[in-house]
């Protein structure tokens, strides 16, 4: 029976760029045996704590409570360069490699690579509260929406923010619309960079049943805290002001998948720019079409929203110069 190592599963890596001689002896640690008639190299290492393994194609995924590692990119090389065929399999807290030595020579380099996962978990899970349905990544710093949650009302939804710390993420704040009310969604679409967060809530009615709104918050201290609440200067019953999201320095663009701009449900979307000076608050003047701030798609579907990432330019999906309506 092959000797066995042991995986530190507590680690990023773990057994990385093992070399093996024929000499037992010579060996850095007994992780290996040679069947020289089948000319096979197997190591087998012991993976510690309950981790359940699944191998998907070339990868093998172990699940633990709260915890994913993976085995990957598993390499093998021999004293002059040459790689070899290696395979990995996997059972209940052990990792077996198998490298085809046949015509190596020693010695036998064996590079498989340890990553880990976390996973992220509300503090406060809830049935059905869609924990995950948004999320966005920015630095440090992730954001993830529960638009389902219920808090202020069933459905009402929330928002949590996980920092990273070296390797690990934990929960930071959990946020919740200052006025959230019974279905309004809060957290379907998300979108943080740096101090900045939008969060939106597109069943919010403060201008008519599923108009829509976005709030803004901001990270002073380690704290964050509301800082507005957005919201079409055109609203209207069911535009869903706030279907997506995005977020680029000073400037934020929200979509209204189903306003009625261009036909039925045609689709808009609005900028909001920040003012330089007193405040830090934001701007909307969503019905100067020629300075690009307000958006009409000319097709009847959902809108979809792409920004540039150069300077404050943003792009909608099939833009066409439309006269200004009436305001409603």
């Amino acid at each position: 029976m092959p000797s066995r190592g042991r995986a530190p599963a507590g680690s990023r890596r773990g057994i990385r760029g093992r070399t093996f001689e024929p000499d037992s002896r010579r060996n850095p640690s007994p992780l290996a045996s040679k069947d020289a008639s089948a000319g096979h190299l197997r190591l087998e290492m012991t993976v510690e704590g309950n981790y359940t393994p699944t191998k998907r194609g070339d990868v093998i995924v172990w699940n633990s409570p709260g915890r994913t590692l993976e085995t990957r990119d598993l390499y093998a090389f021999d004293a002059d360069g040459k790689q070899l065929s290696a395979s990995m399999r996997a059972s209940s807290g052990e990792l077996s490699i198998e490298v085809d030595v046949a015509d190596a020579r020693y010695p036998i380099v064996i590079d498989p690579i340890w990553l880990e996962q976390q996973k992220l978990i509300a503090s406060t899970a809830s049935a059905l509260g869609w924990f995950g349905y948004s999320v966005s990544v920015s630095g440090d710093s992730a954001i993830i929406g529960m638009p389902r949650d219920g808090d202020s009302g069933t459905d009402s939804g929330s928002a949590y923010v996980f920092v990273r710390s070296g390797s690990v993420w934990s929960q930071e704040q959990k946020l919740l619309a200052s006025d959230g009310a019974t279905v309004d969604r809060f957290g379907f679409s998300v979108m943080v960079e740096g101090g900045t967060a939008v969060i939106a809530a597109p069943l919010d009615d403060d201008k008519g049943s599923g108009s829509g709104s976005v709030y803004v918050f901001v990270r002073g201290g380690g704290v964050w805290s509301e800082q507005q609440k957005l919201s079409a200067s055109d609203g209207a019953v069911d535009d869903q002001f706030g279907h997506s999201v995005g977020l680029s320095g000073d400037s934020v663009v929200v979509g209204a998948r189903l306003d009625d701009d261009g036909a039925n449900a045609s689709g808009s979307a609005y900028v909001f720019v920040r003012r330089a000076a007193p405040t830090s608050a934001l701007r909307s003047r969503p019905r100067r079409f020629d300075e690009l701030l307000v958006m009409v798609a000319s097709l009847l579907e959902e809108m979809q929203i792409l920004r540039s990432g150069i300077g404050d330019t943003a792009i909608a999906c099939a833009v066409k110069r439309r006269p200004a309506r009436p305001a409603r």
